[in-house]
């Protein structure tokens, strides 16, 4: 039964990121020349890699779907956009007018396979655009979902069992190692509140804030889910193997797993904050 199961789970895996290769691949190759269908598709600015040295310089990622929804994130400023929602639409003299928080004009051409754009909405928004896979993000988040059941199947029944039997352990011990528990739960709350810190950074990182929306929500909180339950298998194995016999070796995984549990539920709260929002305002506040 579990050899079918994972037969199966291994087959869904290689046909979705067999597919997730062949639609990307397919997005850089336009079935038109017709340039408001050959720029349907993702586009990000050469301004990064001709200024390396410059981390200031803005870099533009701009994604133009055939509704006439234009989705765009910059990043490399003091106040980065993500998801910046705009509606748009091509006018008589060629030009791109966009509406949503702002308004206004893009002028785009095509030089070779690039784009040029200038915009007189964003000032540092004029230059060449490379052409870049369109990644089906929804696919991405059904097999992390898929990720998360193969991970889930962790036995709940044998980890309550350890807790309890810890927990038992525990009534039994003198004052003195009642004491030092209780010192190990004060540790282990500052020890979750500085996960929850510390992980900030990696959970506002581009490479997840710049995913499509609401994709980027759902991606969040499925990697907060999976970090969970891979520290649920880690405790449910340390609780198995030491019991209530409290080695420094068990402590230190122990604080370890609660340190993970701090940066996972980072993720998980700044997920379900962003899926609320795009649900009640259909994109985010910048």
């Amino acid at each position: 039964m579990k050899h079918s199961k994972f037969v199966i789970l291994l087959s869904i895996f290689v046909v979705g990121f067999g597919y997730l290769f062949f639609s990307g691949y397919a997005s850089l190759h336009p079935q038109s020349d017709n340039l408001p269908e050959y720029m349907i598709g993702r586009w990000v600015s050469e301004v990064s890699s001709r200024s390396s040295e410059d981390v200031s310089s803005p870099y533009y990622q701009l994604e133009f779907q055939k509704s006439g929804r234009l989705i765009l994130s910059r990043t490399g400023e003091e106040k980065p956009l993500y998801n910046l929602v705009f509606q748009y639409e091509m006018t008589e003299d060629g030009q791109i007018a966009i509406d949503g928080r702002m308004a206004g004009l893009l002028h785009v051409s095509r030089e070779g396979d690039d784009l040029l754009i200038q915009s007189d909405v964003f000032e540092d928004m004029d230059g060449r655009y490379a052409q870049k896979p369109t990644i089906a993000w929804g696919l991405v988040a059904g097999l992390l979902a898929l990720g998360i059941y193969a991970v889930g199947s962790i036995r709940f029944r044998e980890l309550l069992k350890a807790i309890r039997a810890n927990a038992s352990g525990f009534t039994r011990q003198p004052w003195s190692g009642k004491a030092i528990f209780i010192g190990l739960v004060l540790v282990g709350g500052i020890v979750f509140y500085l996960g929850w810190k510390i992980s900030a950074p990696l959970w506002r990182h581009p490479a997840l804030t710049m995913i499509r929306l609401p994709w980027d929500a759902v991606i969040s909180i499925e990697l907060s889910l999976l970090l969970i339950l891979l520290i649920f298998r880690f405790v449910n194995r340390l609780l198995i193997k030491f019991g209530s016999n409290h080695c420094l070796s068990g402590k230190i995984a122990i604080l370890a797993s609660v340190l993970g549990l701090g940066m996972s539920l980072e993720g998980l709260f700044l997920g379900l904050v962003r899926l609320v929002v795009w649900v009640s305002v259909g994109s985010y506040p910048q």
